[in-house]
């Protein structure tokens, strides 16, 4: 997601967050490397599990030179909502929690638009329930909040791929949805 904004001439990536934990089965990621050469900056290694609001506050608003984005990118891992995962069904993954710290985030960061990607189980999936304490935690900040799930591949990807989409815009914008700004780019 952070290369669509980057790629973009009206936006600037100010600061990224990835704590390049990896799966039991791999030793390493160096995830950060290839972002900061794709992207040009160096995402901070916190975990997002462990830090306050108030800290990644400080930490991203030092190193992003900014006092508030105009927009928060949230891509929890989507190790814990996929469906390829029998276990997805049951138990609940302790980092699907992330979701619910985005709300924690915004309430620091206070971006004028969140947009969070994950699987499509995140809506509709078993654990549901992460999707829509976000979705309330931001309505009582005052965001007005779109989720959907879409079929990616029919906006250009390359590849078949079901993804959930939500969309929060802070008090006296318009919400537009993924479908909108698509239409409006086709048209244009």
């Amino acid at each position: 997601m952070s290369w669509g904004f980057h790629a973009h001439p009206q936006f600037r990536i100010a600061a990224a967050v990835d704590a390049q934990k990896s799966k039991p089965s791999r030793s390493t990621l160096d995830c950060n490397d290839t972002y900061e050469r794709n992207i040009g900056i160096r995402p901070l290694e916190f975990d997002l599990q462990q830090i306050s609001a108030t800290e990644l506050y400080q930490a991203v608003r030092k190193e992003g030179n900014f006092r508030s984005p105009t927009v928060l990118l949230a891509c929890p891992p989507c190790t814990g909502f996929t469906r390829t995962l029998p276990k997805n069904h049951s138990e609940d993954d302790p980092r699907n929690s992330l979701v619910g710290r985005v709300a924690e985030f915004a309430a620091a960061l206070k971006p004028k638009v969140i947009i969070l990607e994950n699987a499509r189980e995140l809506i509709r999936g078993s654990f549901k329930s992460h999707s829509k304490k976000l979705e309330q935690k931001l309505h009582e900040l005052g965001y007005s909040i779109h989720s959907q799930i879409y079929r990616l591949e029919n906006m250009g990807l390359p590849q078949r791929r079901e993804r959930a989409i939500i969309v929060a815009v802070a008090a006296g914008l318009p919400l537009r949805t993924l479908d909108d700004l698509w239409d409006d780019w086709k048209v244009n």
